[in-house]
């Protein structure tokens, strides 16, 4: 009989005899096999573990998702009260602004437009240009066409006339004034000047003034041939 003691003898009593080998190769095969199911019924459990976790991770995802729309929606809504706030600000101080433009008409004029011996056309003014309502008033009288762009000019903040250093006769600036100035403000400066260059046939520029001009304004107003003037009253 064949005495095995230890794994060298088993080793050397297979080796010595494959057909043992075979055998013993699909005892311990068949053995693994057997547990390979419940393994697989493990690993199912695992599986469904991690699925109900990423559902319930993607339920939390949505309803952050959720949460984030809703809080955007208030800073949105943030934002439009803020933005009104501003505009109300802004209408409430404007009145008192226009005047403090008036009252140093004479020296902004001077210093951003270079124009000397400043006369008020429209506008708040003690030293007045008597000949720009006269004209305004004639093309009034001229047509309806004309009454309706001399109505437009009249709501302008400010107009002025003067003389340019060098320059033969006298030119205007009209001038709309903000606090923030706007893509609007812009917009109605370069229109009205536009009109008040055709009625009275002298060279009219268009001006905004305010104490706040954001970088994009300064562009629009380059764009729009407007003189974009920043002064803090």
């Amino acid at each position: 009989m064949t005495e095995i003691n230890n794994i060298s003898d088993l080793v050397r009593v297979l080796e010595e005899n494959p057909e043992w080998l075979y055998t013993l190769q699909g005892m311990i095969i068949s053995r693994e096999m057997a547990a390979v199911p419940a393994q697989l019924n493990r690993l199912d459990d695992k599986v469904d573990s991690l699925d109900s976790k990423v559902s319930s991770l993607d339920v939390k995802v949505a309803g952050l998702d959720d949460k984030v729309n809703v809080l955007g929606d208030q800073v949105s809504g943030l934002d439009g009260k803020v933005n009104r706030l501003d505009g109300k600000v802004d209408n409430l101080a404007g009145p008192t602004y226009e005047a403090k433009v008036a009252q140093q008409i004479a020296s902004i004029a001077g210093q951003h437009l270079q124009l000397g011996a400043v006369r008020v056309g429209h506008g708040q003014g003690d030293r007045r240009d008597e000949n720009l309502p006269e004209i305004l008033d004639a093309a009034f009288e001229e047509s309806r066409q004309n009454a309706n762009l001399v109505n437009e000019v009249r709501r302008s903040d400010l107009i002025i006339s003067g003389r340019r250093r060098g320059h033969e006769g006298r030119e205007y600036a009209l001038f709309e004034a903000s606090i923030t100035v706007a893509d609007n403000d812009i917009h109605r400066a370069a229109r009205r000047a536009d009109i008040l260059r055709q009625l009275t046939g002298h060279p009219v520029r268009g001006v905004v003034i305010g104490s706040y001009i954001p970088a994009e304004q300064h562009a629009l107003a380059r764009d729009q041939g407007v003189t974009a003037i920043t002064y803090t009253a």
